[in-house]
């Protein structure tokens, strides 16, 4: 019923009476009224710290505005000039929709700064902080707190915003790193990236040390989204500990100690160059959340392998096409062609880059129909020249291109496998009872059917299987297109896959061959 037609009233008076009832019914006022010796933040913290809990930036604010340090240097004056300021950049943030909040930033400062921060959950934010503020003002003046947050709150800015970096100040290679960790919408590591500000800020370390650990920190943060998974809580107090105990000392393997802490924590593993190109093959990375890190891990592809020489930098005014339509029809293709590659439709080696006029225009067109407007309007030549000179577009092409463009983004992106002494693995492969080294996964998978091919020559033709080692992960095949094959004898064994499924296809070689095969945890 429309209220403002009811009983009679005329809509100003029911609306009138609409608020107050609204107000004597619903809203509760609270009056406490104090001794002169009684102190209101106090009466506050008493009352909110308990139950259902305010913000917790509200709360940590107000007690810290009852501690003695601050009232004997003027609670109004520090207010003013210190806490208002802070208070307002985030508002401003909350204005532009931006979701980082004044309480997330106390947290990541609290956890940049507290060694143990494996025993710090959620909700035990505010009384960590409260503990921290006591220690630190203990030690330090009131001007060096917020001094301190002042200097962190710029570093945030620089995180949630890499738009804005000075490339001259830091570096094109910092701005990557940044842009990569924001695409991916992933922030638990901004206490680590804070620290390793800070280090920077403090010129503790240099621009290089700083580059190399928000490369190694993007490159994990990425591998784990497209392996679809979480950052592991034990990991952060470790590589901030990392970060946290440097002392000057060689200042060089500052990374290769972060890349070594990040493989020996084994419930996550730090996934390899050869895992992670395996999954960028096959993994459906196109959805409506990841259209912006999607454009940018194209664009980022692009520019590294134009050396930084792209006429066009603007990659945000580009869109999204899927090469192979996304409401494909069959034309030319066999039936399992069609079937196969429409099974890579979202794939990165299906998607590319143009303006959002052409990408329109283009739609559903089949390739062939596409292909005079794709090679005039790609920005990367090199698609111009290898990809769209083809007279089809198919499974092997889309797998190719996938491929060429996870290798320049391996080349952005470092591996803590690469790092020098940190040959950690949390496996041992065994043939027969013999231990199989390598150097990386691939190597070891060579090594491992080369030690089954010695023991089991005279069973080696059993292998002759008639299909194509792609899709069905437990197949290999003697397929003559050698993209991603391993060739022992005249035989070619797919090695593109991630652990799991390079053990499960060695345990079904294995068996076949009559084998013993062992996969040993440590």
């Amino acid at each position: 019923m429309d209220i403002f037609h009811q009983k009679g009233f005329s809509p100003k008076e029911n609306f009138e009476k609409m608020i107050l009832t609204n107000l004597t019914h619903k809203l509760s006022f609270i009056y406490i009224e104090l001794e002169e010796h009684e102190d209101a933040n106090t009466i506050f913290e008493t009352l909110n710290s308990r139950g259902k809990q305010l913000d917790s930036s509200d709360l940590i604010r107000n007690y810290l505005f009852m501690m003695p340090q601050i009232k004997k240097a003027g609670e109004m004056q520090i207010y003013q000039n210190h806490w208002q300021p802070l208070e307002e950049y985030f508002e401003d943030l909350a204005e532009q929709k931006i979701k980082h909040s004044f309480s997330n930033f106390l947290k990541y400062f609290l956890f940049a700064n507290v060694s143990r921060t494996d025993t710090i959950h959620q909700d035990r934010i505010y009384p960590e902080m409260k503990d921290f503020l006591n220690d630190f003002l203990n030690q330090n003046s009131i001007s060096t707190l917020f001094g301190k947050l002042k200097r962190y709150q710029d570093f945030f800015h620089t995180i949630i915003f890499p738009d804005q970096i000075e490339v001259q100040k830091y570096s094109q290679s910092i701005k990557i790193a940044l842009q990569i960790i924001n695409y991916c919408d992933v922030f638990v590591s901004t206490p680590l990236i804070l620290k390793a500000f800070e280090l920077f800020s403090d010129k503790k370390i240099q621009k290089s040390t700083l580059e190399n650990i928000l490369l190694l920190v993007a490159s994990y943060t990425l591998r784990l989204v497209v392996h679809e998974k979480k950052f592991p809580n034990k990991t952060l107090p470790t590589l901030v500990g990392v970060l946290d105990n440097f002392n000057g000392e060689i200042e060089e393997e500052l990374p290769t100690k972060i890349a070594q802490a990040i493989i020996k924590l084994k419930a996550n593993p730090f996934y390899n160059n050869e895992d992670f190109k395996a999954r960028l093959l096959e993994y459906s990375i196109y959805d409506n959340k990841r259209k912006s890190l999607v454009r940018y891990l194209i664009w980022l592809a692009i520019f590294k392998h134009s050396e930084g020489k792209l006429g066009y930098t603007n990659f945000e005014d580009l869109s999204i096409e899927h090469i192979f339509p996304q409401k494909a029809e069959k034309h030319d293709l066999s039936d399992d062609e069609f079937l196969e590659t429409k099974k890579l439709l979202n794939t990165i080696g299906n998607l590319t880059l143009l303006t959002q006029k052409l990408n329109s225009s283009l739609s559903n067109k089949r390739f062939l129909d596409k292909k005079p407007d794709l090679q005039k309007n790609t920005i990367w030549s090199y698609e111009r020249e290898i990809f769209f000179s083809q007279n089809e577009w198919t499974s092997e092409q889309i797998w190719e291109r996938s491929e060429f463009i996870a290798e320049q983004l391996i080349k952005i992106l470092p591996s803590p496998e690469n790092a020098e002494d940190s040959n950690y693995t949390d496996y041992v492969w065994k043939v027969e009872g013999e231990k199989i080294g390598g150097k990386d996964q691939k190597t070891q998978f060579t090594n491992t059917l080369q030690k089954m091919y010695q023991v089991s020559k005279d069973n080696w033709h059993s292998l002759e299987i008639k299909s194509i080692a792609n899709k069905d992960k437990n197949t290999f095949s003697t397929v003559t297109q050698k993209r991603g094959l391993v060739q022992i004898e005249g035989i070619y064994f797919n090695h593109l896959a991630d652990l799991s499924t390079k053990q499960t296809r060695l345990k079904k070689i294995a068996e076949k061959l009559k084998v013993r095969f062992e996969v040993e945890m440590v």
